[in-house]
């Protein structure tokens, strides 16, 4: 059996093993004796070939202004959300809008046709025509109680009729008398004689009448207070009347329904009265529905012809010039919230566009699962972009205060340790373990491990992290 089928050169191996220990000795003469402390910094040798792609810059005491994130979904601002719906129950005659349609405050969205308004309106006929009738038995004891007013002088000219007609009555009866005698004697003619007995008899029906009359105005006289009584109490009863009218107008003004007119007073004419009563029997059983406020409608609820109720939503307006955002932020963040601070939302239908708002709501109960605070914003939106249940990101703008701070580039994670790497001189470099805090922007807080006008590296970090890795392992 033949093993080799071809010879090996053994020139060309020694020289290959000759070459690899020579390339070994060059690399371990370069290595330098690093120390095995981590709390120390590790300077690196200088390079120039590193330098030009190395940059720094300084540490130094900045205004910042800490930056929360948080996202949440746009909601109608608390108070700018109405449901809009009737008092009673009824049918759908007539919707006036859309959803999508501005409206404005009193503004009429539909009408409800209500059988309860038809009730209650004939109702109000049947008030309207008794303080009609009250106020025309009013009107005619005001006229009675006037007369009273006159009595004094009425009694007194009854007195003197009176007296006039006892005069008279007297007067014709001597004339009678007279009379009588010459007839007797025939002095007298038949026709005198029957003229003084007319006369006499009239005289004394005159002196009747003029007793009745002076009998009557004495009683008037005597009685005036009962008659200002019955003008009183003809007040109270057209006061009563119109004290139920205005209670049927005012539960049919609760109802939102055409209330019942209420015309004249008491010293109106009974015409006005009477025309106030005619048209109140005209019904119109017609509730409109009434827009609360200026707004958006958002959600329409029936169509015409449904059946309502006091509680069927009919439509959802919103006023949508400003909405809310809320959102949810961890108790770690609380102390960097405050009501008032400035907020910038963005979503992403609109890139990189913001809305700028205020924190209107910080909430005063911590959740017991997720440890977070409620918080919640104001956004300015007028533009009308922003639609409800969008979800949205929000920034808002802590108070500036002075730190130490350096950019966010500058700084790395290294086995859990934060880290920077400072330039400490001409190519000489050292890892520094800092404790950062808030950051605003590109800019991070370095709470500790930094001091202000230390150099810190910037871009490059990551050539200078693997220089002072090799380092430390060819040392080790």
């Amino acid at each position: 059996m033949q093993l080799l089928t071809k010879p090996y050169n053994l020139n060309n191996v020694t020289a290959m093993l000759l070459i690899g220990l020579a390339y070994c000795c060059v690399y371990l003469s370069g290595c330098q004796s690093l120390s095995s402390n981590d709390s120390q910094a590790i300077a690196a040798k200088p390079e120039k070939n590193i330098a030009p792609a190395i940059e720094c810059v300084k540490a130094q005491k900045k205004n910042i202004s800490p930056v929360v994130h948080c996202t949440g979904q746009v909601k109608p601002v608390f108070g700018k959300e109405y449901t809009v719906g009737v008092r009673l129950s009824g049918r759908i005659l007539k919707v006036n809008v859309a959803p999508g349609e501005h409206v404005k405050a009193g503004q009429i969205l539909g009408y409800v046709d209500s059988q309860q308004v038809s009730e209650i309106q004939a109702e109000a006929s049947k008030a309207a025509s008794r303080l009609a009738i009250a106020r025309a038995h009013e009107e005619r004891e005001f006229r009675v109680y006037q007369e009273e007013l006159l009595r004094p002088k009425a009694l007194i000219r009854a007195k003197t009729a009176l007296q006039l007609a006892i005069i008279n009555e007297q007067s014709a009866k001597r004339n009678f008398h007279r009379m009588e005698t010459l007839k007797k004697e025939g002095i007298a003619a038949e026709k005198d004689y029957l003229q003084s007995k007319s006369g006499l008899e009239r005289a004394r029906l005159d002196l009747e009448q003029s007793q009745l009359e002076e009998k009557r105005e004495s009683e008037l006289f005597a009685n005036k207070g009962l008659i200002k009584k019955d003008w009183q109490l003809a007040q109270t009863e057209t006061q009563e009347s119109l004290n139920e009218l205005q209670t049927i107008n005012e539960k049919l003004g609760f109802l939102g329904a055409e209330s019942r007119p209420i015309r004249g007073s008491t010293k109106d004419s009974i015409k006005d009265s009477i025309n106030s009563a005619s048209l109140s029997k005209r019904l119109r059983p017609l509730v409109p529905i009434i827009a609360p406020a200026r707004g958006t409608i958002v959600q329409q609820f029936v169509s015409p012809g449904e059946i309502v109720g006091p509680d069927s939503p009919i439509f959802s307006i919103c006023d949508l010039r400003q909405v809310a955002i809320s959102c949810e932020i961890p108790e770690s963040d609380l102390s960097l919230v405050a009501k008032g601070l400035p907020v910038a939302a963005s979503v992403t239908s609109y890139g990189s566009r913001t809305f700028d708002g205020k924190v209107d709501y910080v909430g005063e109960r911590l959740d017991p699962k997720t440890r977070t605070v409620s918080v919640r914003a104001v956004i300015d939106n007028t533009s009308g972009h922003l639609k409800l249940n969008m979800f949205a990101t929000i920034d808002i703008q802590g108070t500036p205060k002075q730190v130490i701070a350096c950019p966010r580039e500058a700084i790395h994670e290294t086995g859990g340790t934060t880290v920077v790497y400072l330039r400490t001189g001409q190519n000489l470099y050292a890892k520094r373990v800092v404790q950062t805090g808030i950051s605003s922007g590109d800019l991070v807080e370095i709470t500790s491990g930094l001091q202000g006008g230390e150099d810190v590296v910037t871009t490059g970090g990551v050539l200078v992290k693997t220089k002072l890795s090799m380092e430390q392992r060819g040392d080790g």
